[in-house]
């Protein structure tokens, strides 16, 4: 691994150390070399938490929690960086003199100076690769996400080449994010185009987002609001990606059997995936709704039903699979009875619909719920309700065509 670096690459290095941000890194398949240039030059210690190189597939996987559906992907890459802050937040839990931000002081509260970055390349190798030569590089941040991508000229570099150019990437997201100066531009060939995105989000949002609130309603106008105009009868709770055709009809037949106004619950925060970056979210948030969301920081719906008491949560019969699952409550029965006897207090309850799960369709009847709480549980009638259509069809459909 060459760990060369310029003159102007060094400077930006030691402008990094320099500032008061810090954070975990995680980088499959290119720029862990970026990991070595931090650490050559004196200071690494004040700037780098923790660094992982999750190269083969088992271990990308269990850093990220689950198996991402491509891995040389924007999409891996902002999962990556998602993860990455998280685990930066464990390793600098907050205190209470630093919890909320003084002006008077020289550098921003903890929280606000935590960085995660995720950095996913498919570069040269041997045999060579058919496809092309990537390079996704993602910086969250508490109330920002940043996205970098490079597709490199095939051929235009050896393997270690294309490293040092992951590398510069990586170092360059790291610096923009951390306020660093002097920046050093990437080295690319002609023909190629370092491309950037970034969101930052509303401070409401970044609060929902740090569980520091625990939720907020976004409004078809794309407005925030932390009560929201009216309780609705129900929830349709869902990561909605994307927002279909059954989503829409669900709501729909949900509305007619309770007989009153059903909106949608987006969790940024899912039991068994990585919390949804800020980029991601402004895209889900764009869809067509057409009613108001509720967005949450809250894994489980105990959690949400403290936020929504009363509520019907609208559900698929795999959600309510999961509901009734004891690895949700630390794998301990008696805790996942305390949750639905908190839910039966709390007057909530789950409207469960159908689902085909490519052998037959599923329905309430398959779920194993235990004794004693079978009146949390209310099935929507297929007659009422069937759409053998879902989110994660859509997109291996959209991955064949891309």
């Amino acid at each position: 691994m060459s760990t060369t670096i310029s003159n102007a690459e060094e400077d930006c290095i030691r402008a990094i150390h320099a500032s008061p941000y810090r954070v975990v890194i995680a980088a499959s398949g290119g720029g862990s070399s970026a990991i070595s240039a931090l650490l050559n030059i004196p200071g690494g210690s004040d700037t780098l938490l923790e660094a992982i190189v999750p190269y083969c597939e088992a271990s990308l996987t269990s850093w990220l929690g689950a198996t991402p559906e491509r891995f040389c992907k924007p999409e891996t890459a902002l999962r990556m960086a998602t993860v990455a802050f998280r685990r930066a937040r464990e390793l600098s839990p907050a205190t209470p003199d630093l919890t909320q931000p003084n002006p008077a002081a020289p550098n921003p509260p903890l929280t606000d100076r935590l960085l995660g970055l995720g950095a996913t390349c498919s570069l040269a190798s041997e045999p060579p690769k058919r496809g092309p030569h990537r390079i996704h590089v993602a910086v969250q941040s508490k109330n920002s996400t940043q996205l970098y991508s490079l597709e490199l000229a095939k051929g235009a570099r050896d393997r270690s080449g294309e490293e040092a150019i992951a590398s510069q990437v990586v170092l360059r997201a790291l610096a923009i994010a951390s306020g660093a100066e002097p920046l050093f531009e990437v080295a690319t060939a002609d023909g190629e185009a370092l491309t950037s995105r970034e969101q930052r989000a509303d401070p409401l949002l970044a609060e929902v987002w740090s569980g520091e609130t625990a939720s907020a309603w976004s409004l078809p106008d794309g407005s925030l609001d932390k009560e929201g105009s009216r309780a609705p009868v129900g929830l349709l709770s869902g990561s909605f990606d994307p927002f279909h055709r059954g989503h829409a009809a669900l709501q729909d037949a949900a509305e007619k059997h309770l007989g009153g106004a059903v909106y949608f619950e987006l969790p940024i925060v899912n039991a068994e995936k990585p919390p949804i970056d800020f980029l991601t979210l402004r895209d889900r948030l764009a869809q067509p709704f057409g009613q108001p969301v509720l967005l949450t920081a809250v894994p489980i719906f105990v959690e949400k039903a403290r936020i929504a008491p009363g509520t019907v949560f609208v559900i698929g019969v795999d959600t309510a699979v999961r509901v009734v699952d004891a690895r949700f409550h630390a794998g301990r029965d008696d805790q996942l009875r305390e949750a639905l006897a908190d839910l039966l207090d709390l007057r909530c309850r789950f409207l469960v619909a159908g689902r085909y799960d490519d052998e037959h369709f599923m329905t309430l009847a398959d779920v194993e719920i235990p004794t004693g709480f079978e009146v949390l549980f209310e099935e929507l009638p297929e007659a009422e309700f069937r759409v053998d259509l879902s989110s994660t069809q859509i997109r291996r459909g959209q991955h064949r065509s891309g």
